[in-house]
């Protein structure tokens, strides 16, 4: 989240930020991210942890074949568009709050491909989103006592950190650098998550 919100912020002060699908998008991730937050404290999450490296490649080939995100050309009319939007935030809100791998991943497809944004456009509004799911997960998890605060506040500092570098680097060489980079990071991520789920 801390991470998250920066790098949000220094992406919104460059890239013009579309807030009347942000913010409802926002407002809908948050309130799925903290049912999918309480479910997981009822539900354990292992078959979706063995389905997920599968989702994420499935996904990934797809917005590679789809050649999405090269161009910004939103596609849609507003109605359309906010129904997607909703429903994909909604979707995606939920999983986070209940096992979170990837989301960021998730937002910035939905983006791309479902709105027809270009990476670059996508940013700002996958990590908004993304940040009003983490928190809502954070109050949920918070409540329950299932937090290490002093690990949490040491990552936190990091993320930080990371998230402004990254944003400016972003920022500095553009969509097809952000492009190249979102493959590069969900292809470790699949690995990352095959391992964690099946070795």
């Amino acid at each position: 989240a801390f991470g998250t919100t920066g790098a949000a912020i220094q992406y919104a002060r460059s890239v013009p930020v579309d807030w009347r699908t942000v913010i409802p998008s926002m407002a809908i991730a948050f309130i799925a991210s903290l049912v999918g937050a309480y479910a997981v404290t009822l539900v354990p999450p292992d078959p979706l942890k063995k389905a997920l490296p599968f989702i994420l490649a499935g996904l990934l080939l797809y917005v590679w074949l789809s050649g999405a995100g090269v161009e910004h050309a939103p596609r849609h009319s507003k109605r359309k568009a906010a129904a997607i939007a909703f429903s994909g935030t909604s979707t995606i809100g939920f999983y986070d709050g209940f096992l979170g791998a990837g989301t960021g991943a998730f937002y910035k497809i939905l983006f791309v491909r479902g709105l027809g944004y270009s990476f670059l456009h996508a940013a700002a509004p996958a990590k908004f989103t993304n940040v009003a799911s983490n928190l809502a997960a954070v109050l949920v998890f918070a409540a329950t006592g299932y937090i290490f605060w002093l690990l949490g506040a040491w990552m936190a500092v990091c993320n930080f950190l990371g998230g402004q570098v990254g944003a400016r680097i972003a920022l500095k060489y553009g969509n097809n650098f952000i492009r190249c980079a979102f493959y590069v990071v969900v292809s470790v991520l699949i690995a990352k998550t095959f391992k964690d789920a099946y070795l």
